[in-house]
C-alpha cells in the first residue's frame, strides 16, 4: 500500500547580508515572496528573510521539458530539455543555500505519485506557509513550473503555436493555484491572459483577468509580478477595463521602470510604453509595443508614424523566428503603404 509523503521544513534559516543567490534547480524554490506575501522583508520566530524585487539575472531553472535561462528582466528562452529521472526512492535534499540572503531551494524526488505537503514551520513547530498540498506525479517538480510553462506559452503565440499556447496556458494556472502564492498565481494569470486574448478568447482573458486582479489587489507590494503588468494592462485596455488595472497599482510604493509601462501601457501610450523598454532594455516587450503602437497608428490612418514603430519591431522578430508577430508586422507594413 502507498501511503501519502508529508515534508515538513523547519524554518530556523538565517538570512545574511549580501547580494541574492542564483534561481538553481531544485524542486521547490522557497523564495521572501513566498512566505511574505509581497512584503521586502518578512519576519517570524527564528529567522528573518529580506528580498530583492527584480534582480537582473537570477540564473538558469530546468525542470519537466523547459529551461529558463536569464533574469525577469533579461533575455528569457526556453529550451527543451531531458525530464529528471525518477529516483528508485523518495529523495530529499537539504534546503540550499543555508544560510541564505533572499531565496532558498528545497529539493526532492518521488519514485511514485503521491499526495504531498510541503511546509514551512519556526523552531517552535508553529507553521507559517503550507506551500503544496495536491497530487504530484512521480519524479521532480518545480515551485516554478506553471511560470516557466507560462512563459512558453507566450514564446508558443510569437511561434504561431495558438493551441500549444492555449494548453501551456491552461497548465500553468493550474499549477500556480496550489501554491496559494498571490505572487506566483499572478504572474502565471499576467501571461495567460495574454495567451488567451492572443488566442481570441475575450472571455476566457477577461475572466483570468479577474483572477489576476484579485491577487494584485493582495499584494502591498507587487514584486515580481510587475514585470508583467503591461501583459495584464493590455487585455484590461482592450477589454476596457485598464481602469481597473490602473487601481489596483495605484498605491504601488515601489516607482520602477516596469511600473511605469504598465501604467503607460494601460493609458493606452503603447509608444511611450516601448520607449522604456528600449532604456531598461528589454527588446521583447519594447518589439510587442511597438507593434501595438504601429496598428493603433495605421488604423489613424497616421502611416509614416507607423513605420517608425514597426521597423525596430520586425527586425525584432524576424531575427528570433517569431512568425505570428512577423506576419502581423509585415501586413501593417504594406496596409502603411
Amino acid at each position: 500500500m502507498r501511503h501519502p509523503i508529508q515534508l515538513m521544513v523547519l524554518a530556523w534559516l538565517l538570512a545574511v547580508p549580501g547580494g541574492a543567490s542564483a534561481q538553481s534547480g531544485g524542486s521547490f524554490d522557497l523564495s521572501w515572496s513566498s512566505i511574505g506575501g509581497g512584503g521586502s522583508r518578512s519576519t517570524g520566530t527564528g529567522f528573518t528573510l529580506q528580498g530583492l524585487v527584480a534582480s537582473w539575472n537570477s540564473g538558469q531553472s530546468t525542470g519537466g521539458t523547459f529551461t529558463l535561462q536569464g533574469g525577469w528582466g533579461g533575455p528569457i528562452a526556453t529550451t527543451d530539455a531531458p525530464v529528471a529521472p525518477i529516483p528508485a526512492a523518495f529523495a530529499w535534499q537539504p534546503a540550499r543555500p543555508n544560510p541564505f540572503f533572499d531565496r532558498s531551494s528545497i529539493e526532492f524526488g518521488l519514485p511514485h505519485s503521491s499526495h504531498v505537503q510541503l511546509a514551512v514551520f519556526d523552531i517552535s513547530g508553529r507553521r507559517l506557509r503550507l506551500l503544496v498540498d495536491e497530487f504530484l506525479a512521480e519524479g521532480v517538480a518545480h515551485y516554478q513550473a506553471s511560470v516557466a510553462i507560462a512563459w512558453r506559452a507566450v514564446l508558443r503565440v510569437a511561434r504561431g503555436d495558438v493551441e500549444g499556447a492555449v494548453s501551456d496556458a491552461e497548465r500553468a494556472l493550474e499549477l500556480s493555484r496550489p501554491a496559494n502564492d498571490p505572487q506566483l498565481k499572478l504572474m502565471s494569470a499576467e501571461m495567460a491572459t495574454m495567451v488567451f486574448l492572443s488566442a481570441g478568447d475575450r472571455a476566457r482573458a477577461s475572466a483570468t483577468l479577474d483572477e489576476a486582479l484579485v491577487d494584485l489587489r493582495e499584494l502591498r507590494q507587487t514584486g515580481f509580478p510587475v514585470v508583467w503588468l503591461h501583459g495584464l494592462a493590455w487585455v484590461a485596455s482592450a477589454l476596457g477595463r485598464a481602469d481597473e488595472v490602473l487601481e489596483a497599482v495605484e498605491d504601488e510604493p515601489a516607482d520602477t521602470p516596469w511600473l511605469r509601462a504598465g501604467r503607460a501601457v494601460a493609458f493606452g501610450d503603447f509608444p511611450a510604453a516601448a520607449d522604456i523598454f528600449a532604456g531598461m532594455p528589454a527588446p521583447a516587450f519594447e518589439a510587442f509595443f511597438r507593434l501595438r503602437a504601429a496598428e493603433a497608428l495605421v488604423a489613424e490612418g497616421r502611416r509614416a508614424e507607423a513605420d517608425e514603430q514597426l521597423r525596430p519591431a520586425l527586425a525584432f522578430y524576424r531575427g528570433v523566428a517569431a512568425t505570428r508577430y512577423v506576419r502581423e508586422g509585415e501586413a501593417l507594413l504594406a496596409a502603411s503603404a
